[in-house]
C-alpha cells in the first residue's frame, strides 16, 4: 500500500518496535513497516472516536496476523461534519466469506462498531491489492 502524502501526523513503526509487541510471532515479523497519517485539527463525538479506534485496531491486528502484509497504511481525515478512517495493506486480500474460519468475528464486530454509530463501512480489495477498511461517518441530519 502507498502512503498518502501531506503535511499531517506520519508515524512509522518498525516490525520490531510495534507499540504493544514485546516479542513479536512469525507472521507478524513480516511487517516492515506500518504507516499511520491523521489530517484533522478536531474532535468527533466520543463513541464515533471509540469506534472509530477499534476498528482501526482490528484492521491492522487482522493485517498482522492473517494477510501476510508488509506494509499498512492507516489515515483518518475529516472535519466536523465527517470522519474518513482507512486501512490498507499490502497482503493477500480478504477471504471468501465461505472460508472465514467460525469464531473469527472481527470483520463482523468492525461492522457492528460502524452500525453502532450510524457509519458505513466498505471491506473490500485495495487498488493495488491487498485489503482496504474504509469507515465513514457523518452525524445524522
Amino acid at each position: 500500500a502507498r502512503c498518502r502524502r501531506s503535511s499531517s501526523l506520519r508515524c512509522e513503526f518498525s516490525a520490531s518496535g510495534q507499540a504493544g509487541m514485546t516479542s513479536p510471532s512469525p507472521s507478524r515479523a513480516r511487517v516492515s513497516s506500518i504507516v499511520a497519517i491523521a489530517h484533522f485539527e478536531m474532535r468527533w463525538p466520543a463513541e464515533v472516536e471509540f469506534a472509530a479506534f477499534m476498528i482501526a485496531r482490528e484492521a491492522v491486528e487482522n493485517a498482522l496476523r492473517h494477510s501476510g502484509a508488509t506494509a499498512v497504511t492507516v489515515s483518518l481525515s475529516g472535519s466536523a461534519l465527517l470522519l474518513t478512517l482507512e486501512v490498507l495493506d499490502n497482503g493477500q486480500g480478504l477471504p471468501d466469506q465461505a472460508s472465514t474460519p467460525l469464531g473469527h468475528l472481527g470483520l463482523a464486530g468492525m461492522q457492528e462498531r460502524a452500525k453502532a454509530v450510524h457509519a458505513s463501512l466498505v471491506l473490500g480489495p485495495g487498488e493495488a491489492g491487498g485489503t482496504c477498511i474504509r469507515l465513514n461517518w457523518q452525524p445524522e441530519p
